[in-house]
């Protein structure tokens, strides 16, 4: 017998190793196959040229098995704090009402660094240097991350594009009729421009979940995305939504239980109607984890649903009896002083003023977000839709419009539906 390393010859036949040189012989009885395992963590910082090498090896017999993840450093001036600190987290809504009209600071900044970085390790792919992570000083993120955080970014880009045709046409419409048709809002809006967003949203996150198939948060995102690509068709985001409740039927902490309340209440929206049972089981999972913002949204919709208004779910059944059809409503008359509980993700309560001259001065109080907002302008309203419509100044800077339908009576005030598509109670309160 003789050694394929060294070429000694008339080695003992059955024998493991070589006497000579030490090494492992090919057919040793009973010898289970060779095995190359390499743990590696490396640091890659920008090549002009050549390739990073991580380790060098002459020979390897068997199966070759590398653990962990190579990292790309960057720059300790190219930091990274704020690419980690861009949300990603499925929201229910934002601040309604006269704040609601508010357009979102544009992170143009971010998004470029955000593309940089990408480009970045997508020319290290091209040249065979595939990095999942990237770290500038004490700051990491992964791959995956970077990806959902720039899916999130034009999502954002998407909405913004329908609030800016509303901004852009919102001075052409005609109030005199006390009621606005959207589509007089929306007109000249680039629809196939806003789906194109969208669709790369979602790219970038088929991205992602090649990377990581397991991944429940890019589950939840992409499920969100088909609701908006594929109204007609529910059965595409249900699949995966159902995807996300299998892979966290056992969850082990409260990140996991938060995003399993996501999908049950994902779920229960993508049915048309919706599916009020799931509604109230998404909304006790939340409120187990002392979700407010997310219960609020579950009580608004439930509410609706039921007939009740948006209170009715807060006390686990409907209130029909107290709930009337405008038809049947005692007249609503906008003069005067008005609480006004916004149904929004913050608690949000406007107190308004409409004097006879139809002026009104307004305070939207944000939960606990910061100071009030001062707003004032013209109101009208058309009784023959039961529309009250609000036009004006936040801060003497920011313009807003907002329509509130009345639908009916709730305790000793009113119940209606805005423009922005969030529930409104409207109580009169005493000069």
């Amino acid at each position: 017998m003789k050694c394929p390393e060294c070429e000694a010859e008339g080695l003992p036949d059955g024998a493991s190793f070589c006497m000579s040189c030490g090494a492992r012989l090919q057919g040793a009885a009973g010898r289970e196959p060779s095995v190359t395992r390499l743990h590696v963590d490396q640091k890659i910082e920008r090549i002009e040229s050549g390739s990073a090498v991580g380790y060098e090896i002459q020979q390897v017999r068997g199966d070759v098995h590398i653990e962990g993840h190579v990292v790309l450093q960057l720059p300790q001036d190219m930091d990274l704090s704020a690419l980690a600190a861009i949300p990603t987290e499925v929201k229910p809504g934002a601040a309604a009402g006269m704040a609601g009209s508010q357009s979102p600071e544009r992170a143009s900044h971010i998004d470029k660094k955000l593309d940089q970085v990408l480009d970045l390790m997508r020319d290290l792919d091209k040249r065979g240097e595939h990095t999942e992570q990237v770290q500038s000083g004490e700051t990491r993120v992964s791959r995956v991350d970077l990806l959902l955080k720039k899916a999130v970014i034009i999502k954002s880009q998407a909405d913004q594009m329908m609030l800016d045709s509303v901004g852009d046409n919102r001075h052409q419409v005609d109030y005199s009729a006390g009621q606005v048709d959207l589509a007089d809002l929306l007109e000249g809006f680039e629809s196939a421009g806003h789906e194109a967003k969208l669709r790369e949203a979602y790219s970038l996150l088929e991205e992602a979940l090649e990377i990581d198939p397991g991944n429940t948060e890019v589950l939840l995102h992409m499920a969100e995305l088909l609701m908006e690509l594929t109204e007609d068709d529910p059965t595409d985001e249900q699949r995966l939504l159902y995807q996300v409740q299998s892979l966290l039927r056992n969850p082990k902490d409260d990140v996991e239980r938060f995003r399993l309340a996501q999908a049950t209440f994902l779920l229960a929206t993508s049915h048309e109607p919706a599916h009020v049972d799931s509604l109230r089981t998404a909304r006790d999972m939340f409120q187990r984890l002392g979700r407010t913002d997310w219960v609020r949204h579950c009580d608004d919709l439930i509410g609706s649903l039921s007939g009740g208004g948006p209170q009715a779910a807060q006390f686990g059944h409907t209130t029909g009896s107290s709930f009337q059809q405008p038809s049947q409503q005692p007249r609503f008359q906008p003069q005067g002083l008005w609480h006004i509980q916004v149904m929004d993700a913050v608690g949000s309560v406007i107190t308004a003023m409409f004097a006879p001259d139809g002026t009104f001065q307004a305070t939207q109080t944000l939960g606990q977000m910061g100071a009030p907002l001062q707003a004032y302008g013209r109101w009208m309203f058309n009784p023959m839709h039961n529309m009250l419509q609000l036009q004006g100044v936040i801060s003497g800077m920011q313009q807003f419009m907002l329509g509130i339908m009345i639908h009916g009576t709730q305790g000793n005030g009113y119940y209606g539906v805005g423009t922005d598509g969030i529930a409104y109670v409207l109580t009169p309160g005493q000069p």
